[in-house]
């Protein structure tokens, strides 16, 4: 009886596994579980499928009555338990089900069943195979050493929201800045909401805005008490740059808006992003390349970023280069946007690079 109920089991195993509707989820990297019958990012190793079916033919059989009891136990309450499908539901498996689709489409399904039920966007772009690493956290400066200061960002893309947490090495000083964000064809806007910080032994966060509204009392009455950038001009320049900050700002940092435009499938479409990316990678690479050859022409030369001295300019010389061609060499560096690359991706070439790659690597 057990041995009847289990080649009937295998039988719905294989069936699901071969379908078309699995066929379909492979497109976008979810794999059929041979264990649940659902759909997981992580794909079955040969030696789960092996212990599956042994399962099945011998160990089960061996406690067979046990088994043959808990099977219709199971049957038996899934069936009680079972609750009718919506049509719409019922129209979108069937779409999944009867014919090969383009990955574009599988997600198109699977976002509209998360939004029929009430879920966020299925958000199928993550730098992580693993179904416990959180796909929104960007962790765009980690300590090299233990003098380094922390910096990563927290993304919310369904209230489009973000928020940059940063740290000293001795978690002595913390601060939170939340900004939301807005996507305005391949630009995306920022505004801080909220920002405090916070000072170990001091149980208080100073706020410097709330609700988007710069808290000017609090900020000049703290500064004035500091024992540093206590005079009025500072005060007037640290209020009037929390006033920008809570002004609508194209954001102008590569990493964080490449990162941003990643996680946000349901406003880029696959195609267009990899094409976008494309087109940034190409950029850098073609402006950098400009921007070498015309360094050395003037007799100087970029340093590489694992250079100390890269970290006070990567365009360099050597003693005794005339002064007047070092005088060019420090003019191209103020001017080096002209070759299409801004002076944070000079500086951060490597990392802009690597990043964009992997995004690239994950887009099916």
């Amino acid at each position: 009886m057990c041995i009847v109920i289990n080649l009937f089991r295998m039988i719905i195993i294989l069936s699901g596994y071969f379908s078309t509707k699995s066929q379909n989820f492979r497109k976008i990297k979810l794999y059929y579980d041979i264990s649940t019958g659902g759909y997981s990012k992580k794909k079955p190793a040969w030696q789960t499928i092996l212990f599956r079916f042994a399962d099945l033919l011998l160990i089960t059989p061996l406690l067979s009555w046990v088994a043959v009891v808990w099977i219709i136990i199971a049957y038996v309450r899934s069936y009680i338990d079972k609750v009718p499908l919506p049509e719409k539901i019922k129209e979108i498996n069937f779409k999944l089900s009867s014919a090969g689709l383009s990955p574009d489409k599988v997600k198109e399904c699977l976002s509209e069943i998360a939004t029929f039920y009430g879920y966020p966007d299925a958000g199928f772009r993550t730098l992580t195979d693993s179904e416990d690493g959180d796909p929104n956290w960007f962790v765009f400066s980690p300590p090299e050493d233990e003098t380094d200061w922390y910096s990563d960002m927290q993304l919310n893309p369904e209230l489009k929201r973000y928020i940059i947490y940063t740290h000293s090495p001795d978690y002595d000083y913390q601060s939170y800045t939340t900004y939301e964000y807005k996507i305005e064809n391949t630009d995306i806007y920022s505004r801080v909401i909220e920002e405090k910080s916070e000072h170990m032994g001091d149980p208080d966060a100073e706020y410097d805005i709330k609700d988007n509204v710069v808290l000017e009392s609090d900020v000049r009455e703290r500064m004035s008490k500091s024992m540093l950038f206590n005079s009025e001009k500072d005060i007037k320049e640290k209020i009037g740059e929390l006033r920008r900050d809570v002004q609508w700002q194209k954001i102008e940092n590569p990493r964080f808006k490449y990162f941003i435009m990643f996680r946000h499938g349901d406003a880029f479409k696959d195609d267009d992003i990899r094409k976008f990316f494309r087109a940034e990678l190409e950029r850098l690479k073609g402006g950098y390349t400009m921007l070498e050859q015309e360094v050395k022409k003037l007799g100087g030369f970029i340093l590489p970023l694992e250079d100390e001295r890269a970290k006070f300019g990567r365009i360099h010389w050597a003693d005794g280069l005339p002064e007047e061609k070092v005088k060019m060499l420090q003019d191209l560096y103020d001017t080096s946007e002209k070759f299409k690359i801004s002076h944070y991706e000079l500086h951060n070439s490597d990392k802009i690079t690597e990043e964009l790659t992997s995004y690239l690597d994950k887009i099916n």
